[in-house]
């Protein structure tokens, strides 16, 4: 473990390690006797339990004395494995995996496979169960118990077993069932019911007792098998209900117990070993013992050697009542001697008269380890619970464990009265329980966490050196060697973790985030005052909740982040914050290659964080619509000094989302207060333009102030004039007004020049040098030069919002006017370079002209987006655009097809001229599609020249044959009838589909075009094109152009105590709704889902916070 006082001397050499892929062939392989052993009492039969014809020629003529599975078989390359499909049963859980494995594999590899190849999750406990193979010999009650107390352990823990579909193992089959019917948690990766089965057993025989032929895959079969089970006729198979299935082969055949060596192995893997990458927090583990014969004693006899605590359940028979008894005897004083004839007697009793003597020694092998062994008597049970309340109650006495464990066992078992206990007798020292909640949180151990979070008080207790220490052991952990700071960590070379996460979420996922710290000596150094030695850079951070919370999202801790945003002091802000990190972490590709699962728990953390974002905001405005609007126009310090939620709103991709944020009625208020900006919304529209036209009726408009209104300015107050007009011009509808008036005389001149066209006036008066190939300058009109001038000022206001305007450059690409805005300026360049350049090439640049005027006259309807009307039809245009390009990218297949058909049949042979074979192959099935049939031309000879000539648009004359006439009539029947009916009454649906789309929510689509519309003229100059080239040109004189930023919303700069005031108002908010929610979940019953799945559970607050917070929030 890395220590906490030289982590920033930690070498980096462990970050670049990596586990080794799993190598199927290496870790497993299949056994086959290779040597014929004789038995003793059958010489036609071997020592591995086959007679001589199952053996190899090989094998009989090198035969041996005595068998051993290490050295009398040979490996064979692995076959076995893959999913086990149960056709014939009610299987409600994923298809079984299963692997064949030989009994001496290598347990550390075989762990890995069991976690790199089936994705199993870490355990919280395992519980091998250790019980009869046959029926269960017990009364219905006792049955019953056992299978509710197992029903809550499959829930809990992995659960170990023989596998087979009777007994015990059966029995736990039927709890694991029952959870999985009676339950939404089950998960195939945590909730583990592992069935441990000899592949040996009556395999190969007269019949196939447990099925195992049905596992075997065909000769030609290459990797992993689907393996459609088979259950026998006679005997017992594979439980169907197990999850995975482990297939022990040692090379013998029918002979039981084989297994339980490697069983044992396994468990001691998993409980002393520790899991891959956590050797230090090694799995805790109970064997339990359920009734059983001869081998269940010897798998109970190697766990107590291996310090497993055992709990046998007294009252169901067979060897765990022998154990039971032997017990009993123990406390009671009895010689060695008198208790093995006890145990004896008993045994022959209980298991019958094989291996009495064998039976006897073993139970007095497992007296040894008595302290391990705890009895559960199934005659007093008083409730259903008592089973796992008696497994978890003997695996905190004698489990063994650590401080840690037995804490977070007992949250997980939702025991908090067995928590307190183990705090009381642990009586671990401040130091202590804070080592304890850090290691918790590198490990993920959620519950724990939370119990140890809420019992500390963070600001004192998380420091900077200690979330660097967080971040670097859950970096260099084995389950985060994948994880994008990895190679941030190995790449920087810098000990100052905290840096790189912050450089690490810019550069990767354009997120800005700066820890807050309680002093601002680090901000008044980078202000130019002097750094004293007292003055250090403060080790506590201002909210230790949220950089714990950041930390969860960029691990992707579900739970864990839901946990700390609760306890975060800016709801809002928190939960934007955390939409734009997993916005960018599922658009990182290399996270997507790493782990295909990414997506998904990102797909569900954003649809949680945006239900939590949109509830809290929704309810704050219900409340109190100023302080609602003033928490999201507040600053936010660690995104940003001019960032507030509406700008991270901005920044984030989630275009869905931002639709939703922006069209709630907390934004559109603010749209409304800010689209008129210092002018009162009393004042008409009519009365705005009138004013726009002729200034002086500017001061008989009202203003708004942060009182009143003030419609009269003071005679003596000379500043009032000028506030006046600047509150006027610099309202965004004022901007708006003029920006449509200035457009439309830009469409007129422009429209003018294109109608009296281009003037061929040349500039002869220039050198020789300047002209090219002897062409002289063409001279643009007067109309044609403002023209120009207005469109260069066009191209400076877009070259300014993409450099200055950081929400603009974020998204500017994505915003189809801006695209048109460049094809239009790239286009009206062109044309203007031809029309002075080439005379030739005049008509060529009068065209493009033309486009470039259609162009902005398509521009100009973006205006229409503040009317509420035509704004939603300007959506449905966009949209059906894109249908419209779909649909063509499909009727071009069949265009393309016709055409070429058509062509070969009428106009056969080789043509010279490439627009006529265009317009033949193209144009002309085109224009059809629309309706003009061209049935005329079919046989005609009119309008038609000879095959010798190629003048285009002039087609050659058709071929003179009846029968391919036919054939193409008949052709361009079928054409028009798939495409006029077929495919475009496709596009009429797409389209209605469409309109019904955006009509249904047209209200909504109006409102996100009104906040666009806002934001763009919010940060747009006072001067209107051409006149903003005054502007362009005062911020290159005076360098702002390197300085200056954007605004957004006119970000807020609130007092402390008031940034304090409205963050407990979002806290109250949160915590009524959650109230609420939880209210209306008992009233409708048990069925019903609360809208926050953690607030029932994590939102309580006392009535005297809940006092605290109205009381400084009615001060406000």
């Amino acid at each position: 473990m890395v220590s906490f006082s030289d982590i920033r001397q930690l070498s980096f050499a462990g970050l670049s390690h990596r586990r080794q892929e799993v190598n199927l062939e290496d870790l497993i392989c299949e056994k086959e006797c290779s040597k014929f052993c004789p038995k003793r009492r059958d010489r036609t039969r071997c020592e591995c339990g086959r007679g001589e014809v199952h053996h190899s020629p090989a094998a009989l003529t090198s035969p041996g004395e005595t068998w051993r599975s290490d050295t009398c078989t040979t490996r064979m390359k692995p076959r076995c494995y893959g999913s086990i499909i149960f056709p014939d049963e009610d299987v409600f859980h994923v298809d079984a995996p299963f692997l064949r494995i030989n009994d001496d594999v290598d347990m550390s590899r075989l762990v890995d496979f069991l976690q790199l190849k089936w994705n199993l999750k870490r355990p919280t406990l395992i519980i091998s169960v250790a019980g009869g193979a046959n029926d269960l010999d017990m009364c219905e009650r006792h049955q019953e118990v056992l299978l509710k107390g197992l029903r809550h352990v499959v829930k809990l823990s992995w659960v170990l077993t023989g596998g087979r579909n009777a007994g015990i193992a059966k029995l736990c089959g039927e709890a694991m069932k029952q959870f999985i019917l009676s339950s939404d948690e089950y998960d195939a990766k945590r909730h583990v019911l592992l069935g441990v089965v000899f592949w040996g057993l009556m395999q190969g025989l007269e019949y196939d007792r447990l099925g195992m032929d049905s596992l075997i895959p065909p000769d030609d079969h290459q990797g992993a098998y689907d393996a459609e089970y088979s259950a026998p006729v006679a005997g017992i198979g594979l439980d169907p209900h197990h999850t995975h299935f482990l297939l022990v082969d040692d090379g013998t055949w029918n002979i039981s117990g084989r297994e339980q060596a490697t069983r044992s192995k396994l468990e001691y893997q998993l409980t002393f070993k520790g899991l891959p990458g956590k050797k230090d927090t090694p799995v805790p583990i109970l064997c339990l013992m359920v009734e059983g014969s001869h081998s269940t004693i010897d798998t109970v006899r190697r766990a107590l050697i291996n310090n497993t605590p055992c709990l046998v359940v007294n009252g169901s028979g067979g060897a765990s009542a022998l154990l039971a008894h032997a017990v009993n005897l123990s406390h009671t004083g009895i010689s060695d001697d008198d208790l093995s004839k006890e145990l004896e007697a008993k045994a022959e009793v209980w298991l019958g008269s094989v291996n009495v003597s064998k039976n006897a020694s073993w139970i007095i092998e497992c007296l040894q380890y008595k302290k391990l062994i705890r009895v559960f008597d199934l005659e007093s049970v008083t409730s259903a619970s008592d089973l796992d309340n008696a497994i978890l109650r003997t695996i905190l006495d004698i489990g063994g464990l650590k401080v840690a464990e037995k804490l977070e066992l007992t949250l997980v078992w939702h025991r908090p009265d067995l928590t307190e206990q183990v705090l009381n007798e642990s009586r671990l020292s401040p130091t202590d329980f804070e080592n304890l909640a850090v290691r918790a949180l590198i490990e993920n151990r959620q519950a724990l966490v939370e119990y140890c979070f809420r019992k500390l008080t963070t600001t004192d207790f998380l420091t900077k050196s200690k979330m660097e220490r967080i971040y670097y052991e859950t970096v260099n952990s084995w389950s985060s060697e994948s994880h994008f700071l990895h190679a941030a960590f190995n790449e920087r070379k810098d000990t100052k973790f905290l840096n790189t996460v912050e450089k690490t979420l810019k550069s990767e996922f354009r997120v800005t985030y700066h820890p807050v710290y309680k002093n601002r000596i680090e901000a008044e150094i980078k202000a130019g005052r002097k750094k004293k030695k007292s003055h250090l850079p403060s080790e506590k951070f201002n909210s230790p909740d949220r950089e714990v919370f950041l930390y969860s999202l960029i691990f992707l801790r579900k739970e864990s982040s839901c946990f700390f945003w609760d306890r975060t002091s800016s709801k809002i802000a928190s939960s934007i914050l955390a939409l734009k990190i997993l916005a960018g972490i599922g658009r990182h590709n290399r996270i997507h290659a790493r782990d295909p699962g990414v997506k998904v728990r990102v797909t569900e953390m954003i649809s949680e964080f945006e239900d939590r974002t949109l509830s809290v905001l929704n309810e704050c405005y219900s409340k109190n619509p100023e302080y609602a609007e003033k928490s999201l126009l507040k600053q936010i310090p660690f995104a940003g000094q001019n960032d507030n939620c509406l700008k991270l709103v901005e920044d984030t991709s989630l275009s869905d989302f931002r639709f939703k944020f922006f069209t709630t009625p907390c934004c559109q208020s603010i749209v409304s207060q800010r689209w008129f900006g210092r002018l009162s919304q009393s004042n008409s529209k009519g009365s705005l333009v009138a004013a726009c036209l002729f200034f002086p009726l500017v001061f008989f408009l009202s203003l708004t102030s942060e009182d009143k209104e003030d419609s009269h300015p003071r005679p003596l107050d000379w500043l009032g004039p000028f506030r006046r007009l600047r509150a006027f011009y610099t309202a965004p509808y004022v901007k708006y007004c003029y920006s449509v008036g200035s457009y439309l005389v830009f469409l007129a001149i422009f429209s003018i020049v294109n109608l009296e066209g281009l003037e061929h006036r040349q500039l002869t008066s220039i050198p020789e040098k300047w002209t090219w190939k002897n062409s002289a300058f063409n001279i643009p009109s007067i109309l044609e030069s403002v023209v120009i001038i207005w469109v260069f000022s066009f191209l400076c206001e877009e070259i300014r919002r993409m450099i200055l305007d950081a929400t603009s450059r974020v998204n500017y690409f994505g915003d189809f006017w801006n695209i048109l805005s460049l094809v239009s300026i790239a286009v009206f360049a062109v044309g203007v370079v031809l029309r002075v350049t080439l005379e030739d090439w005049i008509p060529f640049a009068h065209g493009l002209y033309i486009i470039v005027l259609f162009l902005y006259s398509v521009k100009f309807t973006n205006m229409f987006a503040l009317n509420s009307d035509l704004g939603p039809k300007l959506v449905m245009i966009k949209k059906m655009l894109y249908d419209l390009l779909l649909f063509m990218i499909i009727a071009s297949v069949f265009v393309i097809a016709y055409g070429i058909a058509v062509q070969s049949l009428i106009y056969p042979g080789k043509t010279s001229d490439p627009l006529s074979l265009t317009w033949g192959l193209l144009f002309h099935p085109l224009f059809e599609l629309f309706g003009n049939p061209f049935f005329p031309t079919i046989g005609a000879t009119d309008k038609c020249v000879d095959r010798s000539e190629s003048i285009w648009p002039y087609q050659h004359c058709p071929v003179q044959n009846t029968g391919t006439t036919i054939f193409a009539i008949c052709l361009k029947v079928f054409y028009m009838m798939f495409t006029n009916v077929l495919l475009l009454n496709l596009l009429i649906a797409m389209f209605n589909n469409r309109f019904t789309e955006v009509q249904t929510e047209s209200n909504e689509y109006w409102k996100m075009l009104r906040y666009e519309l806002l934001n763009e003229y919010f940060n747009k100059p006072i001067l209107p094109p051409p006149f903003i080239l005054l502007y362009h040109v005062y911020l290159l004189g005076t360098a702002l152009i390197c300085r200056e930023s954007a605004r957004s919303m006119q970000v807020e700069l609130l007092p402390e105590k008031e940034k304090r005031q409205l963050e407990n108002w979002e806290e109250l908010c949160w915590r009524r709704l959650c109230s609420r929610n939880s209210q209306n979940t008992m009233d409708e019953g048990p069925l019903a889902l609360p809208r926050d799945p953690y607030g029932a559970k994590k939102v309580q607050v006392s009535e005297t916070r809940q006092g605290s917070i109205e009381s400084q929030t009615s001060r406000l």
